[in-house]
């Protein structure tokens, strides 16, 4: 690498992102030690939807919401599960892989959102100040369906600040 590639802090942040995956991934069946039921149940729904031709329990055709026992969730976390079902089958490797990949958009609005909005010179750094969250290590580290939520609501909130610095009130 040259050293003006280096201090890019284009390419700063492209690394910043890859350190967040890297460190999302090492271990991530082992750890955390423990695969609760919320984890697995996006996968059974998976299944469930593949097997019956595309149809939720209430047999609705592509539904937006799955039901989870006493409650229902957002169809999202079953349809991107439903790819690795497909793809790779059951496993916590690939179940909670997926739940990763979807946190990445909130690492890159992280980075945004101190470029754009906080116009920090080392903006690259908000993606990092973002991986080390302990809260956020636990549960980016899980499939909870909380961790697509959370990567949905912080790219919500980079599109609502810049909807606030470039409206004419």
């Amino acid at each position: 690498f040259s050293k003006q590639r280096v201090t890019d802090p284009q390419f700063l942040f492209l690394l910043s992102l890859g350190i967040y995956f890297l460190v999302r991934v090492v271990g991530l069946a082992r750890f955390p030690i423990f695969f609760f039921s919320d984890e697995a149940m996006p996968v059974i729904r998976a299944q469930e939807f593949l097997q019956n031709g595309f149809r939720g329990q209430d047999d609705v055709l592509f539904p937006t919401f799955f039901k989870n026992t006493f409650q229902f969730s957002l169809s999202t976390t079953v349809y991107m599960q439903a790819i690795g079902y497909l793809l790779f089958g059951k496993s916590i490797f690939v179940t909670r892989l997926l739940a990763v990949l979807s946190t990445l958009p909130a690492a890159f609005a992280m980075g945004w959102i101190f470029k754009k909005i906080f116009k920090a010179n080392f903006w690259f750094l908000g993606t990092l100040f973002f991986s080390i969250v302990p809260a956020w290590f636990l549960h980016s580290r899980t499939a909870f369906e909380l961790v697509t939520a959370v990567s949905f609501y912080a790219v919500f909130i980079y599109f609502y600040f810049t909807y606030l610095e470039t409206a004419n009130f």
